[in-house]
């Protein structure tokens, strides 16, 4: 039913309501995310083909999608190729050159050319300075250019051209009012922003650049604005109470069992995760450090803070080998103080799975280290106070989700040595707090140069490197060289 004889257009109407709109071309529509009207005027253009500044042939660049503009001047017939294709050519040109280009399969496209007519024709040029070609170009006569100086391409399937895309949406730009505009008026007249009609139109017909832009940027504040309040009624709805209450620890005895100094910023960090956790509400926090800066220190911490105060801790890995470190290095600092931990993982022998699983159930497991097998059926925590998630980004949402659905309410703490531009967004819009800290204990090793094997011979640099390494690491680098050979 086309869109000017149905009698109440709403932005819920099919997108197949439209004039030229049937049930397969519906489908291609609905592959793209587009099954409303409301749906179709909100698929944004990604670029457009700007008509209003061609090139002269001979400035046109060479293999780069552009627009130049000739006059027609020879039209010398179509042909059969060999294999039944059917190719027209024409000739073009300005006052300096002159440029030659063929359709295949469509002679429509050279028949309505004029000779003597001068055109704008929008593809990729080739070839060289003495013969330049364009191989199917669009083309567009200056009254149309003046009516249309922008052309919109959009996303686009296959069976559904931008061109087609274009056709459909033109339809509904005069129902742009259809969609409502969550803006209201003193908005829109503080921040010079367009209304949501008049920016639908402009970002898929822009008279001007200008024009374009401030559709872009309206749109974008919606988006933006839409976005932060959705975040922040999300965080709202999430600071329930936790069922992890818990009186803030003082972690100097924690420290005091180590065999060394935290730094600075690890205690900073781990004072803000404690402050936290004896919040009213759940924590929800990201520790974000380089490899080798302590996060797992920092994350021990608050696992030895959440089974003090009575509570299971769990923490997930991406993987069962760094499952197995974890489950060894925490081991050694929490064993100390009494705290048991267990490793779960989906390569244990059933009988293993079956006692491990026994002991989380019954509270006989303090901390609970292991990889997706956490997440399976059957994994009962008697009382989960902390999860904590390491490598963060390699977790998706709905992973993170069933590790905090193991309790009502636990404190999550998500640690990551590169936050991805999705873990940035989650602190740009206040869905997660974070403490980041610079100084590094492992920052505090220096290198020193060793001899050069040039000048001392290989035997006395091996004990040189062997005498500087003798209390520590130490990594010798030397380039490939044709006179000097390390014997093994």
């Amino acid at each position: 039913m086309p869109a000017e004889n149905h009698t109440t257009l709403t932005p819920d109407t099919p997108v197949r309501y439209l004039k030229g709109v049937g049930p397969k071309t519906a489908e291609r529509f609905e592959k793209l995310g587009i099954v409303t009207l409301a749906d179709l005027l909100c698929h944004y253009p990604r670029r457009y083909i700007d008509f209003t500044k061609p090139y002269s042939i001979a400035e046109a660049p060479t293999d780069v999608e552009c627009v130049v503009r000739a006059e027609v001047f020879a039209k010398p017939g179509g042909r059969i190729l060999p294999g039944g294709r059917r190719m027209e050519r024409i000739t073009a040109g300005d006052d300096v050159s002159s440029l030659e280009i063929t359709w295949f399969n469509n002679p429509y496209a050279a028949q309505k050319l004029q000779l003597g007519q001068e055109y704008y024709f929008q593809g990729i040029v080739t070839g060289g300075m003495l013969r330049r070609q364009m191989v199917n170009p669009q083309v567009r006569t200056a009254e149309q250019i003046k009516a249309s100086p922008f052309e919109a391409v959009y996303p686009q399937t296959e069976g559904l051209t931008s061109n087609a895309i274009a056709k459909c949406v033109r339809q509904l730009l005069p129902h742009a009012e259809l969609l409502p505009d969550p803006l209201p008026p003193e908005m829109l007249a503080k921040y010079r922003l367009l209304s949501k009609a008049d920016a639908v139109r402009a970002i898929h017909c822009p008279a001007t650049e200008e024009q374009a832009y401030a559709a872009r940027r309206r749109l974008i504040y919606e988006e933006l604005l839409v976005l932060q309040l959705g975040i922040g009624r999300m965080k709202n709805r999430g600071a329930a109470a936790t069922g992890a209450p818990m009186q803030l620890a003082d972690p100097s005895l924690f420290w005091a069992s180590l065999p060394f100094s935290p730094t600075g910023a690890q205690r900073r960090a781990v004072s803000e995760i404690l402050a936290d956790m004896a919040g009213e509400t759940s924590m929800n926090r990201l520790l974000q450090g380089d490899v080798g800066s302590g996060k797992t220190l920092v994350a021990a911490a608050a696992i030895w803070a959440c089974i003090r105060a009575g509570y299971q801790a769990a923490l997930l890995a991406p993987t069962e080998i760094l499952a197995t470190q974890h489950a060894e290095g925490l081991n050694r600092m929490l064993a100390p103080f009494g705290m048991r931990v267990a490793l779960l993982t989906g390569g244990m022998k059933a009988a293993a799975r079956r006692t491990t699983l026994s002991a989380i159930r019954n509270d006989e497991a303090d901390l609970v280290v292991g990889t997706h097998a956490i997440l399976s059926e059957g994994v009962e925590f008697a009382r989960l106070g902390l999860a904590v998630i390491d490598e963060q980004h390699r977790f998706g949402v709905r992973q993170r989700g069933m590790l905090a659905e193991k309790a009502a309410n636990p404190h999550l703490l998500v640690m990551s040595a590169t936050p991805i531009p999705r873990t940035l967004g989650l602190l740009i819009y206040g869905d997660l707090t974070s403490p980041f800290w610079t100084s590094c204990r492992r920052a505090a090793h220096r290198s020193r140069p060793a001899a050069s094997p040039a000048k001392s011979g290989a035997t006395s640099t091996i004990f040189s490197i062997r005498r500087s390494g003798a209390g520590g690491r130490c990594i010798w680098s030397a380039p490939p060289s044709r006179t000097h050979r390390m014997a093994g």
